[in-house]
């Protein structure tokens, strides 16, 4: 078949197969330009693309060397010949006998041909295959001749609302105003605070440039917002005439009922019944759904009174049954008649004026392109898809210039259904004319939905049903039939190794996903589920056994209620449990590079770093890598801010960041009160005090870059210690911008802070760092050690909005002229008021589905990143928990992993756990590999900082009044002053020999002056307590490494021999904590197990001088 569709699972070498691939095909037919001119391959990301292209060129250097590979290693002789022999044997095996020699002739042939012509190399994001075609029908899509691309989405939504802002300000446009004014204050009403009123109007706005928008956006446009307010005050009267039609029904019967002055409790059900309700909604006639059981039992039976009432008031109420009947009957029915319309009419209204402000940001769009010769890269898509469905595809590589035999399509599952429309035709001419595509993909890693990515598109074609696309592609016949075409001619083929991952990881996966694919119940949330996750789920470990075991448990934190003694909060314990995860790994031997720490939520990775780093620990996240991060940048960035506004504030926060620069605490303290009004005069002035001499006329240039790099020469900011990174990028984002935009400071300044959340640098490779970040951003790389906490995340919809289509439904009350209606609205996707419309459910209910696959490969993803060991830590609720907390953890990927961890894992008891803390009772630890429960874990790590947790709230979203230099570990210096003074003092006195050994480095200490902490020392070594543990000729050894059989290290500080006694001394520079009994213990253990008799332990609490015999 001329499409073959490799079914990647996590590992299984999907780079290496889709090169392979690329390589055979350009191998295949020789042309004079080259044959990889007709292949054109494409994946989502730059990095992904620059990745294949530099494989490409890798390979074809190693097999153009064969057979004699002079000058390669062993390893990559081995990899090419491999590489050669694959190669050979797929060409055998389609009938197509060329030799190992030819192949490497037609291999130096086409690397030759593609280093000469580059520029044709196609392999590229599809972003940058769509901006080509673009280019190429200019006159076909009405685009200016020389037009930019819009690529950030940010500035241009927000120039967009300073232009619907000018047009209220200046213009005056009523319609406009009342739009936005009606806007925020539904925005106050639901509760939003006012201030970020503008911030979520950005966030709306957004919408127009999403695909699914895409879609209706032309619907949308045709409204004016007169259309918009006809509709409104057309479902504005039926709302009235149907609440005052039940109105005056209810009216009647109160009337009724009052005639025979009977108590109401007399009447049905009392209090909860008809006549209560009755004169409840004559107040306040606002409808809603409602079985109305009692009414209509009292319509049917014709008693309207209760069982208690009197025998008086049942005669009364008898008089007046047979029109309390008629009138109650007449109200279920226009009830019942109405209802849903009412609803659903009533959301609609709800939102009317925001998909109005959508259809006139649409034509202010619209307007800001033509204006600015520029069109957002969210448009060409579904302009591309416009001529290109239409168009032959010769006119279209006629267009182009180049023409395409073979289209490859990396991450496939990530497509999107326009994408996949735009490239059918490009495939179907290719598959016509017998030539080979390739489709890569794992529907399994489909994460990314909320960019539009279509996981049935996969599904669908690797079971080979298109029914499981659903109606996707049903609004336009011709795509339809060349999806059809295109699925008779697919091939699946599925990569079922998994070359990543140790054999028991990959063990654990498999089980795990086979459960939940396998579960009756789970199934039902997804017809998706079994096409997915069934038969090309299971994975053949094929990691070499020598590189490591794997290792797989499930932590379940069982939360305490709220009326719990403890105080401890879920965040604190599973922070513990992190870090005792951290520092097991660290005594296995493991780097702090090996291990990564992933979540789904960006807040779950914030609060993990934030209290790390705090902590002490070397952490690389998302935050970390921002260029604003650096205290160089920060520096550069407020100097120019001084420049471009001076004011008071600018001007302290400057000499506190120099003051961190220069590490001179004085500084700061000394001159903050000498300010007066002529603020950049006395900035000149402070520093020309510190021998930095500033030429005013160079700081009075308001042009961009000289300003920078004369700052950059004056405070020689190239050679600071924190590293140039990130100067570097701000550099190239500041001369990209005076490029492109201008070279003023103020404009500069308003761009860098809209956009600084965007800038960052690449991940350094060389700091021995953990990293912590999102699941998402963790696609396509693998750790050594994978913790994932927080893994509890929903797998239900709930804020989640769609387009819902209204096609099925026709209402007056939508209809503003003969062939103008409302087919459209956008609406929450559990919006109650739907379920009496069947069409609008199915809707919502594709939506549901894949918000549920959404989550379950949000975990297989994180799941599947683990080379060695995967810790996944549960928060579940207790048994007295409320109801409603105890439902939202039911429908969550954590309830799936407690499911799975209770019925294959193996629950340790308290005594075999990793932990042992305070919160132990709370913990339920299962693992999933029987021959590695350790035996000789140390339980010397503990929960020591469950208490030290920092005000995360005010860290992650209030302002900082001023700008603190976050990026050094100095960031409450006092604090770690003392936690660098514990150390010194520890690490010092472990490696001590003894007394005689002190003295004579004391004696070089005073006549050099060096060592700062010598007093401390000498101090701690005067208390006749301590000094005894340091006596010459008794030492046996200090800080030596001991390791256990299991593989566990222990590293006592100090061992002694002391009239015949061993003592095992541990110097301790922080609070007291049982752990250190505990850690000590054994100690003694370990070394009584090595031949030493009865060792005794001994804490030193340096703080405190304190001796303690444990």
């Amino acid at each position: 078949m001329s499409i073959r569709l490799y079914s990647a699972s996590a590992g299984s070498g999907k780079t290496y197969t889709l090169t392979i691939e690329y390589i055979k095909l350009a191998l295949q037919e020789e042309e004079k330009r080259g044959y990889f001119r007709r292949i054109l391959a494409v994946t989502f990301t730059i990095k992904a693309a620059e990745e294949m292209r530099s494989r490409i060129i890798e390979y074809l250097t190693g097999i153009s060397e064969y057979p004699l590979f002079l000058n390669y290693s062993q390893d990559q002789v081995s990899q090419f010949s491999k590489i050669m022999t694959t190669i050979h044997r797929d060409f055998e095996k389609s009938d197509e006998s060329i030799s190992k020699e030819e192949i490497s002739r037609r291999a130096q042939i086409a690397l030759q041909q593609i280093l000469q012509d580059y520029g044709l190399f196609c392999v590229m994001t599809i972003d940058s295959f769509v901006q080509r075609l673009s280019a190429s029908f200019v006159e076909e899509l009405n685009l200016p001749s020389q037009f930019e691309v819009i690529l950030d989405s940010n500035k241009l939504i927000k120039d967009l609302i300073d232009q619907l802002m000018e047009k209220v300000n200046l213009h005056g446009d009523p319609h406009l105003t009342a739009l936005i004014l009606d806007y925020a204050r539904n925005e106050v009403n639901e509760g939003r605070n006012w201030n970020l009123i503008r911030t979520g109007f950005h966030q709306y706005l957004k919408i127009c440039l999403q695909e699914d928008f895409l879609q209706v956006q032309d619907h949308i446009r045709s409204f004016s917002i007169t259309d918009f307010m006809t509709i409104e005050n057309q479902i504005l009267n039926f709302i009235s005439s149907i609440q005052n039609e039940l109105k005056d029904i209810a009216e009647k019967i109160i009337l009724l009922v009052d005639s025979i002055q009977v108590d109401e409790s007399e009447f049905v059900r009392g209090a909860k019944g008809p006549i209560y309700y009755f004169k409840k909604f004559s107040l306040n006639p606002e409808l809603e759904s409602n079985k109305f059981t009692y009414l209509k039992e009292a319509v049917s039976s014709g008693k309207w009174y209760s069982t208690n009432s009197s025998p008086l008031s049942k005669v009364q109420i008898d008089g007046i049954a047979d029109q309390l009947s008629i009138l109650g009957q007449s109200f279920i029915d226009i009830h019942v008649e109405v209802i849903n319309k009412y609803l659903l009419l009533l959301l609609i209204k709800k939102d009317i004026k925001k998909i109005a402000l959508l259809s006139t940001v649409v034509e202010e769009l619209s307007i800001y392109q033509s204006e600015n010769n520029a069109v957002s890269i969210s448009e060409f898509s579904k302009k591309i898809y416009e001529v290109i469905s239409q168009d032959p595809v010769p006119f279209i590589y006629e267009k182009l210039g180049d023409r395409y035999f073979h289209i490859l399509i990396d991450e496939f599952q990530d497509t999107s259904i326009l994408q996949w429309q735009n490239f059918m035709p490009l495939i179907e001419n290719s598959v016509s004319i017998n030539k080979q595509n390739l489709l890569v993909g794992d529907p399994k890693q489909s994460i990314y939905k909320f960019r539009g990515g279509e996981v049935g598109l996969i599904a669908s074609m690797t079971n080979n049903n298109s029914d499981l696309l659903g109606n996707k592609l049903e609004s336009n016949e011709l795509d339809q039939m060349r999806y059809d075409y295109l699925l008779e001619n697919t091939q699946n083929v599925h990569l079922e190794d998994n070359y990543r991952s140790a054999k028991e990881v990959v063990e654990f996966n498999n089980k795990f996903f086979d459960f939940v694919a396998t579960n009756n119940n789970y199934q039902a949330y997804s017809s998706l589920l079994s096409p997915i996750y069934g038969a090309n789920m299971q994975q053949n470990p094929k990691l070499d056994p020598g590189k490591g075991k794997g290792f797989v448990d499930i932590v379940v934190l069982n939360i305490p209620s709220n009326d719990s003694s403890t105080q401890v909060s879920s965040s604190t314990m599973m922070l513990d449990i992190c870090i005792d995860q951290i520092k097991q790994s660290i005594s296995k031997g493991f780097s702090y590079k090996d291990i990564a720490i992933l979540t789904r939520k960006n807040k779950d990775s914030k609060f993990m770093a934030i209290q790390l780093k705090e902590l002490g620990y070397p952490v690389i996240s998302s935050d970390s890598l921002l260029v604003h991060y650096s205290s160089i940048v920060g520096f550069i960035h407020t100097f120019m801010k001084l420049a471009n506004n001076p004011d008071q504030f600018t001007l302290h926060e400057l000499l506190f960041q120099f003051n961190q620069l220069v590490g001179r605490s004085e500084i700061l303290n000394e001159n903050i009160s000498k300010v007066n009004r002529d603020y950049m005069h006395h900035c000149i002035e402070f520093f020309n005090d510190h021998s930095i001499n500033l030429d005013p006329k160079k700081l009075n240039d308001s042009l961009l870059v000289p300003f920078v790099y004369y700052l950059i020469d004056k405070f020689n900011l190239f050679h600071h210690k924190e590293g140039t990174e990130y100067l570097f990028k701000y550099l190239d984002i500041l001369n990209e911008f005076s490029l492109v935009h201008s070279n003023s400071i103020a404009e500069y300044l308003e761009y860098y802070e809209d956009n600084k959340s965007s800038f960052c640098i690449a991940s350094p490779d060389h700091l021995n760092a953990m990293t912590i970040s999102s699941i998402h951003k963790s696609k396509g790389l693998e750790y050594p050690i994978v913790i994932i906490p927080f893994a509890s995340w929903s797998h239900q919809v709930g804020t989640e909005k769609i387009w819902y289509d209204l096609k099925n439904l026709v209402y007056d009350e939508l209809t503003v002229s003969e062939n103008k209606n409302l087919t459209h609205f956008y609406s929450k996707v559990n919006a109650k008021t739907l379920l009496g419309f069947d069409d609008l459910i199915e809707q919502s209910q594709h939506e549901k589905e894949a918000v549920f696959l959404d989550a379950l490969n949000m975990l297989y993803v994180g799941a599947t990143r683990a080379r060695l060991h995967l810790h996944l830590i549960v928060a579940k609720p207790s048994d007295d928990a409320h109801g409603t907390t105890k439902a939202i953890f039911n429908v969550s990927v954590g309830d799936l992993l407690c499911k799975m961890a209770e019925n294959e894992g193996r629950l340790l008891s308290h005594e075999s756990y990793l932990f042992s803390s305070p919160h132990m009772d709370y913990i339920s630890h299962y693992v999933f590999n029987e021959n590695l429960i350790p035996e000789c874990i140390s339980k010397s790590v503990g929960f020591e900082y469950a208490n030290k947790l920092i005000d995360i709230q005010a860290s992650l979203f209030d302002i900082p009044q001023i700008r603190v230099d976050s990026s050094h570990s100095d960031m409450f210096t006092l604090a770690d002053k003392k936690r660098e003074k514990g150390n010194i003092l520890h690490d010092f006195l472990a490696k001590l020999k003894g007394i005689d050994d002190w003295s004579l480095h004391y004696a070089s200490a005073i006549s050099n002056n060096s060592f700062e902490y010598r007093d401390d020392i000498n101090d701690i070594l005067s208390d006749e307590n301590i000094r005894d543990f340091f006596i010459d000729d008794e030492l046996l050894f200090v800080e030596n490494d001991i390791l256990c059989p299991d593989g566990t290290v222990y590293r006592p500080d100090r061992v002694i021999r002391k009239e015949g006694t061993v003592f095992i001394v541990d110097f301790k520079s922080g609070k007291r904590s049982d752990q250190h009994k505990i850690q000590l213990g054994n100690y003694c253990r370990i070394l009584h197990e090595m031949g030493f008799n009865n060792p005794k332990g001994v804490l030193i609490y340096l703080s405190e001088k304190d001796v303690v015999y444990v």
